[in-house]
């Protein structure tokens, strides 16, 4: 019923490939949807500045704090209509600046600025952060692994949206081998 205009994506653990489904989906929304802003969350292993070859010295967790502006911590990328905003440096209190006041109104000028913004978040089974991020947003994808996530860990996961009444707007399964999971494909024909 309203449109989806910050959207997180997160995994249950660490590894299940959750800042290649961000990228990638965010590629993909970007044309149809113009410019797409990609922000780094994952403020204790950051990923996403090496993806794309910039630098992280700025980013969400220097503007949080108020030691930078935007225009010194957005970066653009050879993407077409895709920028990304580093998780900056390590921060002591990530969970923290999460709940701040000044990330809501950051939040709120970012929403100013792009028509979309995807958050790449911690894997929820390891700290809060994907939690307390997704109450703020429009919703929240999980990424699963195929062969490596657990139904208990998606579960669980699951089960976290859900108890702080988090939207769940599905479910991704990636690295999908046809050769392992024959019995999957057995209807394509149908």
């Amino acid at each position: 019923d309203r449109p989806l205009r910050a959207i997180a994506i997160t995994s249950p653990e660490h590894a299940d490939g959750k800042t290649s489904t961000t990228i990638k989906l965010a590629a993909a929304l970007a044309q149809t949807q113009g410019r797409t802003l990609i922000v780094d969350c994952d403020m204790r292993r950051p990923a996403l500045h090496k993806v794309f070859g910039v630098g992280n010295e700025t980013g969400l967790s220097t503007l949080i704090s108020s030691e930078c502006t935007l225009k010194d911590a957005i970066k653009r990328t050879e993407l077409a209509q895709i920028d990304i905003l580093p998780s900056g440096r390590t921060p002591p209190n990530a969970s923290d600046l999460l709940h701040s006041q000044r990330f809501i109104d950051l939040l709120a000028e970012l929403k100013r600025m792009y028509p979309l913004i995807i958050f790449d978040t911690p894997p929820l089974l390891s700290v809060t952060d994907g939690v307390v991020l997704g109450k703020q947003l429009d919703g929240v994808v999980l990424v699963a692994r195929w062969g490596k996530t657990t139904r208990e860990a998606l579960r669980d996961a699951h089960r976290m949206l859900c108890s702080v009444q988090v939207r769940s707007l599905g479910v991704v399964l990636n690295d999908l081998n046809p050769k392992k999971g024959a019995s999957y494909y057995r209807y394509r024909s149908y």
